[in-house]
Parts: C-alpha cells; structure tokens; sequence
C-alpha cells in the first residue's frame, strides 16, 4: 500500500481526507514499532482532554516493568485543580496504550488486570487502540471490568483519536508524533477559508467605485470577455476568460496577460478570482487551483523569503480576520497549486525595481514550488519580458470591447443600476455610439464605456463627447455635482462681518471670564436672523 502522506494521487484538502491520513498514520505505527510515538501521542491527548496531572511511568522490567502502567495521574491539591481544558483529576486515573491489531479484546483484560492487581488501585483506567473497537465490544468490557474489579473502564480507539487530533488545538499532536503534513491541519484550512473570502470580497469590488460613483457590484455588470492565445503552431484562438485557467495548466504552466490601458485586465482577474473563490466552503475539496491577486508594486523591495513577500503583498489587497502563517505560501496547500495573479506590472514606475519583481516571479516560476502564475501588465518592451519568456510563460492578449460586448455591458449597467427604464437607455445609448465612429472607438475601452454610461445615466438627454479627454471631463463635472454639499435652507449663510463681530463679542466674554458663551451665541443668531423657526 502506498503512503498518502507522501505519493496520494488524491488531493487531501478536506476536513475528512485529513481524517482518513491521520487514521492511516495511526494504523501504520504497528508496521513501524511505534508503540513509543502512540504513548507519547497518547500521553499528550490525556493532559489536554482527560486530567492535566499524568505523569509517565517508567521502570525497567527487572524492578517490576511499568505494571502495565504506560502513564497515570499523580494526587494534587485542591488548588491546583484548575488547568484548562482538561483540570487536574482527584481520581487516580491510569493509562494504557497498545497498537496490537490482532486480539484487542483479550489485550485490554490482561492490561486491566495487571493494572489493578499491582500498585495503588486506581478509580479509572483508560485504554488506548490503535485500532477500531466495535461499539459492543466496547461495552461488553467496561461491564467485565465493573464487575471483576470494580473499575471504570474507559477506550479511546482509532476513531477517537483521530476525531480528537482533527480538533484546531490538538492537531499539533498529529504533526509531531504521525508527521502529518501542516497543510492538512484545521487551522491551516482555517486559515485559507479565511483567506479565500477575504480575496473573493476584494475582488467583487468595482473597480472605479472609488471616483464618486454609486457603482453597482462587478458581478452584475461582468460581461465575459475574450482572450487572444497562440497555439504552438503559431495560430491565433480566441479563449473564454473563465478557462484562463486551462491556459495555465495545459501550457507552460503561467500565462503573461498583456492589455492596453483600460482594456479591462484587472477586472477580468478579478472576475477569475471570483469565480474560483467564492464557491468554495469549509469541508468542501479547495479550488483547483487557489486563487491569490496580489499588486506587483507590493513586492517591490522585498528582501524576506518569497512566502513572507507574497503574504506582506497580501494583506495589502485583501484584509483576512486573522493572521497567515509566514510559510503559507512557501509551497502549494491541500494536493493544490497556488494560483498567484500578479497584477500591474506596469504599474511599478521605476525600471530597476520592475525588473526585479519580474526577476523574482521568473525564479519562483522555474522552481515548481506549487505557484502557478498570472501577470497582468500593460505593453512593455520584449526585453523587459524576456525573463519571463526564459521561464516558459505563455502569452496572451486581451482585445477591447466588440459591439455586442458594448450593448450587453450598457444593458447590464442600467439594469443593476435599478434605472426606470433600463432597455430603452441602452437602446438610446448604442443609438448614440454606432451613430459617431469616433465615440464607438473610444468605447471599445472598457474603461472608457465605464465612464460614458455612468455620464449618460446621469443626463441622457446630452450628446456624449466623442473624445476620450471631454469624455473624462463631462464624467468629471457629474462626479463634482453629486460630491458638492447642498446647504440647509434653514440658515442663512453668515457674512465675513457679521462673523468678525461675532468672534469680537465672544472673545470679550471669554477674556472678562463672564456670561454664558452658548447663549450669547444663539441671541447673537437669533438677533442677526440667522436661525429660522420651524
């Protein structure tokens, strides 16, 4: 039989498959001898959920052996009955370990009676199996014991135990003694949970948003976009954006996504990002490959491990609840690779510090450490990007808007944006753009269709610019009008001398130390009519 911890062909990146390898491991150490690795295993799960006061039993055979004894409680004083999460027991409690597979039940009588026919009796022996106890067997034995020595007999068998080492603060125990890898343990899982809703609530945000615009969600208004690939013959293939993903994994392994400026590139990571992020759940197998959209400029200047850079650059795009350990992203996680989407490039304005960030993807990339790898940037020079072309990335393109991504878009956005009357401003819209060559060139940017059907949404009666820089300038003037504060009707604004009088008269008051300052105020104003009775 195979090691899954070592060759499973199977991704383990679920709560139950790390079940099943920490049960495997416990069920291995009779092949192994490693009755000494159960015990310490054993000893550990008893302090922490059965009685912090266990003291091994040691002893060598010629004085008595260890009675049967692998470890048991030792008396304490009331005080110090209180170590959570397992408080020190007044009972004498011994422990007993065994992974014998054959005869269990005839192990665990002798165990008992050599417990309670030698040394101090104890109120309770606990037995720990290496392997599965059938329910009836179980209870069977603790009747036997009851009645032939008037003992409480408690089993703990594989089962048991493993459901114990999956729990968050014992999975350590598992790690030490079965050497289960840390990324199948609770709080590694945890932690890319966390990390996965962190990036699918960053990528759902529009990217514009932050213009002053009431934008609604990425998702209601993504249409899918296309790419441009080259296969190895040389012939140019239009691929979805949501199998960008397969360009990954059936090429070279990373792709190099280059887009003019406003073309839409990161929304489209983003969508991806999205699309592999948000349906994953706890218990649920991870993504086929995890997603994680980072900016280029967050790497600049790291002189960590790659890990701690990719982590830094990470809490950076998208806040997690909690903290990442500085390996998790040393290597892939769960039997899954990381899928690191290193977006603008360009973006990094000096020329040393960007050939350094593609310098460090490029090595990462030739490593083969679980990254697979994204980068978005606009058009550089061929020998900027050499070495990444050296590292055996892919290439491919992403065009601006057709037509009918242009009606479909314009459509998406008057709906989500809960208009009166949704179809007829997109028909009036596309009416208005196939009408001027100029305009419909200028939106076949994403960015720029973006910017003319917010404008358009807000007074479709105009005739939009047909060039980019009055285009930017008519959305401009929108965004100042809606961002301007609207005075209250109710007062009346205060001249520059009624204001020089009020500060005199309040600085007299305040220097004489007499009078009541709020009050002399609201007369001055009322006085001054300045405040409206409603």
């Amino acid at each position: 039989m195979s090691d899954p911890l070592v060759h499973s062909e199977e991704p383990m990146s679920s709560p139950a498959s790390t079940a099943t390898v920490i049960k495997f491991a416990i069920s291995d150490l009779g092949s192994k001898n490693g009755h000494h690795a159960f015990e310490q295993l054993c000893t550990h799960l008893a302090r922490a959920r059965i009685a912090s006061n266990v003291l091994p039993a040691t002893g060598p055979v010629s004085a008595g052996g260890d009675q049967g004894r692998d470890f048991e409680t030792f008396a304490v004083s009331s005080e110090r009955r209180s170590a959570p999460p397992a408080a020190a027991s007044p009972d004498r409690i011994v422990f007993a370990c065994t992974i014998q597979r054959r005869g269990v039940a005839r192990k665990i009588r002798a165990d008992v009676d050599k417990i309670c026919r030698s040394g101090e009796r104890p109120d309770q022996v606990v037995i720990f199996v290496g392997s599965d106890i059938e329910v009836a067997v179980r209870h069977k034995l603790q009747a036997w014991a009851r009645t032939e020595h008037a003992v409480a007999l408690e089993i703990f068998d594989a089962e048991a135990i493993t459901a114990l080492l999956c729990e968050n603060d014992l999975f350590w125990i598992a790690e030490e003694f079965l050497h289960v890898p840390v990324q199948l343990g609770p709080r590694r899982l945890g932690q890319l949970s966390d990390l996965l809703s962190a990036q699918a609530e960053a990528a759902s945000r529009t990217p514009h948003g932050h213009w002053g615009l009431t934008t609604p969600r990425l998702l209601d208004v993504y249409i899918d976009r296309r790419v441009q690939s080259r296969t190895k013959a040389g012939e140019v293939v239009s691929v979805r954006d949501d199998r960008l993903t397969d360009l990954v994994s059936t090429r070279s392994g990373h792709l190099l996504l280059i887009g003019a400026p406003g073309t839409g590139k990161t929304t489209l990571v983003q969508q991806l990002v999205t699309k592999l992020a948000a349906g994953w759940s706890p218990g649920a197998p991870l993504p086929e490959s995890i997603p994680l959209r980072i900016l280029a400029r967050d790497l600049v200047g790291g002189e960590a491990s790659f890990s701690e850079c990719v982590r830094y650059a990470v809490y950076r795009t998208a806040r997690t609840q909690g903290p990442l350990d500085p390996d998790l992203f040393a290597q892939g996680q769960g039997g899954r690779d990381w899928l690191v989407i290193v977006d603008g490039i360009d973006e990094i304005s000096d020329y040393a510090d960007r050939a350094a960030v593609i310098s460090l993807i490029a090595q990462r990339a030739r490593q083969h450490h679980g990254h697979r790898f994204i980068v978005v940037t606009r058009p550089l020079s061929t020998d900027e990007l050499q070495p990444l072309s050296d590292a055996g990335f892919h290439e491919a393109r992403l065009p601006g808007f057709t037509v009918e991504d242009l009606g479909d878009f314009s459509m998406r956005w008057f709906q989500a944006s809960k208009s009166a009357d949704p179809q007829g401003l997109a028909a009036a819209f596309m009416e208005a753009a196939l009408q001027d060559a100029h305009l419909l060139e200028v939106l076949q940017v994403p960015l720029f269709a973006t910017v003319a059907v917010a404008a358009f949404a807000d007074d479709p009666a105009s005739r939009l610019p047909n060039n980019r820089l009055d285009l930017i300038n008519r959305f401009m003037q929108g965004i100042d009008e809606r961002s301007r504060p609207r005075r209250d009707p109710s007062v009346e604004v205060i001249a520059r001398d009624q204001l020089d009088e009020l500060i005199g008269e309040l600085a007299e008051q305040t220097v004489a130390g007499t009078g009541d300052l709020a009050a002399t105020l609201r007369e001055w104003m009322q006085t001054n009519d300045l405040v409206r009775n409603s």
